[in-house]
């Protein structure tokens, strides 16, 4: 009932598990691509695990909608099975024929075995997920399990995975479940948000519901309130939201503040809902009072909703120890001056009118130019970068007051322009000189840099290869496989037979790794973090690269 109050087309914190609105923060990201892994390598066991309300059944639609169409699924929603009822169910999913007339396990696991060694044949994969799995039975987990013994020589003739709360990993740990355990081949665990991260998601999801980029409807107290209370569990923070936007409403404000968030969480636990101290007056309303409101809008009748505008940019502290990517909207944008020397370079200038016409209005939009230009696949995808983790593809979004900081990042980019009043998104594939090469509808523009300043808000997301194992940041003593990919990373760069170490980050590595950041002018502290990791694949060419005749990639992304 608030969404034409705040300008929206739609509630933004629905507990519904709406791909759409999947907020991919780094673990998500990761939670996502080892679903991706454990069903493409043709392995027995994937295990998601994660708190009530951290996203889990919503990471699993989002699998479904990548996997391949040769895939055929069966979705276990309500574990609460005995061993035959569970056979029936998966054969009913997957449409497996002449089951109804039996109750026989063994009739069942005969059927279904026949069923995947046909699909194997067909060259279809078969995958089963389940949901709410520690709820499942000791004996049902045992059948679960023989269903793994159904192979070739070569792959399991199914993929199983496990998504459930953080006590499934103590019931798999049981001896009676070690066969079990055993099979596992990929496993992740999904954190709660940090404060940071709830921030981005809270705005995130009003993005998605239609906010426009100049608004702000939750302040920076009214956040943390909701970040303390809901310790960055998302659907608790949807409850939340959805309570503060009524109240915001109800009491004629334009944005969540402290007192509404205080009474909002307050309610939402089941709380009396007193405010917070300070507070004017009580901010939710009674459950007759909200009825009447509905009545009074259905007579009023709906006005024009806002038009969708581009979900939020990750912005990327520019410098190298930053930490994790996290959000920032309060930055104003840089100004960026022409230099006496630099205004020969300039010819006749581009109008905004034809600027204009280059761009797009959708982030999304100029992604997806990016990604044709590369050849990693065709078509308009929304949104763009939540689906480029399947292919080994991240975008780094960041934001900067200089031309060489952006071209320092060497990557296929897109820039965020403003004219006249308009958000506009340019593609950028490539640099020549103080030129830039853009990506239009059909055709390549060479554009001086020094032309786009004036319309550059100072914000760009480029396109990047991150190795598989990536973490934001890795010092000595960390322990990890992204450690392990950067000694043999510098091991093929010296063109040494050994790596200086394994999986530990130890002093060898960190002399080896300052050395490097002193050789490519970055600060050389021996941290590894964004920038040094672009440095590392533009040495060893495992990356994109700006310059437009390096992107020569054939409808795939390789390393």
């Amino acid at each position: 009932m608030y969404h034409q109050h705040f300008g929206l087309k739609e509630a933004p914190f629905s507990i519904a598990p709406n791909p759409r609105y999947l907020f991919m923060s780094r673990r998500h990201k990761e939670a996502l691509a080892h679903l991706i892994y454990g069903v493409s390598h043709g392995g027995g066991f994937v295990l998601l695990t994660g708190e009530v309300g951290t996203g889990k059944t919503t990471i699993s639609r989002c699998l479904l909608k990548q996997l391949p169409k040769s895939t055929d699924i069966a979705y276990i929603l309500n574990p609460y099975l005995d061993s035959t009822e569970l056979l029936a169910s998966i054969c009913d999913e997957l449409k497996v024929d002449n089951v109804k007339d039996t109750t026989s396990l063994k009739e069942l696991s005969d059927r279904l075995h026949s069923f995947l060694l046909e699909n194997h044949a067909k060259g279809r994969n078969t995958v089963l997920i389940i949901d709410e799995a520690q709820h499942l039975g000791f004996k049902v987990m045992e059948q679960i399990r023989l269903l793994t013994n159904l192979e070739t020589d070569e792959k399991k003739l199914l993929q199983i995975i496990f998504i459930g709360q953080p006590e499934l990993n103590d019931i798999l740990a049981k001896d009676e479940l070690r066969q079990l355990a055993q099979r596992i081949t990929a496993r992740f665990h999904i954190e709660p948000l940090s404060a940071a991260e709830t921030k981005a998601y809270i705005r995130h999801r009003l993005m998605i519901a239609g906010m426009s980029a100049n608004q702000t409807l939750f302040n920076q107290a009214a956040i943390k309130v909701i970040y303390n209370h809901c310790k960055g569990i998302p659907r608790l923070i949807n409850v939340a939201c959805d309570r503060a936007l009524l109240g915001a409403y109800t009491n004629n404000l334009l944005r969540v503040d402290k007192d509404v968030a205080y009474a909002a969480v307050m309610e939402s636990s089941g709380k009396k809902a007193i405010a917070a101290p300070g507070t004017k007056a009580p901010l939710m309303i009674s459950a007759a009072l909200a009825v009447i409101i509905a009545i009074m809008l259905i007579w009023i009748g709906v006005g024009k909703f806002k038009q969708e505008t581009p979900p939020a940019i990750v912005i990327a502290n520019p410098q190298e120890n930053a930490g994790v990517i996290q959000r920032n909207h309060s930055l104003p944008p840089p100004t960026f001056e022409v230099k006496p020397d630099d205004l020969s370079l300039i010819n006749n200038g581009i109008s905004p009118a034809e600027l204009t016409t280059m761009g797009t209005i959708q982030i999304d939009d100029a992604i997806n130019r990016l990604q044709q230009e590369l050849g990693i696949f065709s078509g308009n995808l929304n949104p763009a970068c939540d689906r480029l983790v399947f292919y080994g593809v991240d975008c780094l979004s960041s934001e900067s007051n200089s031309w060489s900081d952006f071209t320092s990042y060497n990557r296929p980019a897109v820039l965020e322009l403003e004219i006249n009043n308009q958000t506009l998104y340019l593609s950028v594939s490539g640099v020549s000189n103080n030129d830039l090469i853009v990506l239009t509808n059909n055709d390549t523009v060479q554009i001086p840099k020094f032309e786009l300043g004036q319309y550059w808000t100072g914000k760009f997301t480029v396109l990047w290869q991150p190795p598989e194992s990536f973490k934001s940041l890795a010092k000595r003593g960390d322990r990890s496989s992204f450690i392990t990919w950067i000694a043999d990373s510098f091991a093929t760069i010296d063109n040494q037979p050994e790596p200086l170490t394994d999986a530990l980050f130890n002093q060898a590595l960190e002399q080896r790794v300052a050395v490097f950041q002193q050789e490519a002018g970055l600060d050389p502290d021996g941290i590894v973090g964004i920038k040094t990791v672009l440095k590392i694949n533009d040495y060893l060419n495992n990356d994109f690269s700006l310059n437009i005749n390096n992107l020569n990639l054939n409808n795939e992304v390789t390393n």
